[in-house]
């Protein structure tokens, strides 16, 4: 008698969890007046910014101030809140085309490079942010004064701040116009990695593994 051994592997989709909202930006630029003042959002999947605040800790602060709740509702695509009378800085360093036309104006984006800021659900629940909470970021590893900090890519949300996801260059703008600001500063770059659509699942890892064992006479 002739063995004769097939197997069979049964292909999964992975699906990755929606992150929702992501906070993927801080800029704290140095044209005239320390302008434009920004941070940048990443929505994954649909989401409604209704149910979202801006959040932020200034200097030495140890609790969070929520602004009032955001607008609009995106799809996969950036969004940028900049401060008030910034949406001419913002658009003279990035334009305003394509996601960079998805812009906020929100009044408490006031921020230094010592500052924290986040983005909190309409219950001011905290969702994500940047920076230390409670601590003044002065003379800290993850100060951004006239320079910004970049989220890596396939990070975040974190939920709480997490220093190694970020790539920080302080002092990053300082002295630039708007061309190099917009040259300097990754803005729209942020990607989560595509998940593959077929993986091998493991016999252990959830998955399904047959192994037919087919017999025939020699």
């Amino acid at each position: 008698m002739k063995k004769v051994w097939g197997i069979i592997l049964v292909l999964g989709f992975a699906v990755g969890a929606n992150a929702g909202i992501i906070l993927t930006g801080v800029l704290d630029g140095d044209l005239s007046g320390g302008t434009p003042k920004v941070v940048e959002l990443y929505v994954d999947g649909t989401e409604d910014l209704a149910n979202y605040k801006f959040a932020y800790q200034q200097n030495a602060g140890t609790s969070w101030s929520f602004s009032s709740t955001l607008s609009g509702t995106y799809t996969d695509e950036f969004v940028y809140l900049v401060d008030t009378d910034n949406d001419d800085e913002f658009a003279s360093c990035f334009g305003s085309s394509g996601d960079f036309a998805n812009v906020l104006i929100v009044a408490s984006i006031a921020h230094n490079g010592d500052d924290r800021v986040g983005i909190a659900t309409s219950s001011d629940v905290l969702v994500d942010y940047y920076g230390a909470a409670g601590v003044d970021g002065s003379g800290q590893s993850w100060e951004y004064t006239d320079g910004f900090a970049y989220r890596d890519d396939g990070t975040g949300p974190d939920g709480t701040f997490a220093e190694s996801n970020w790539d920080i260059s302080l002092g990053g703008v300082d002295g630039l116009d708007a061309a190099g600001h917009g040259a300097t500063v990754p803005f729209g770059t942020y990607a989560i990695p595509e998940p593959m659509t077929l993986s091998f699942i493991a016999l252990f890892g959830g998955g399904l593994l047959f192994v037919r064992r087919l017999f025939s006479m020699g």
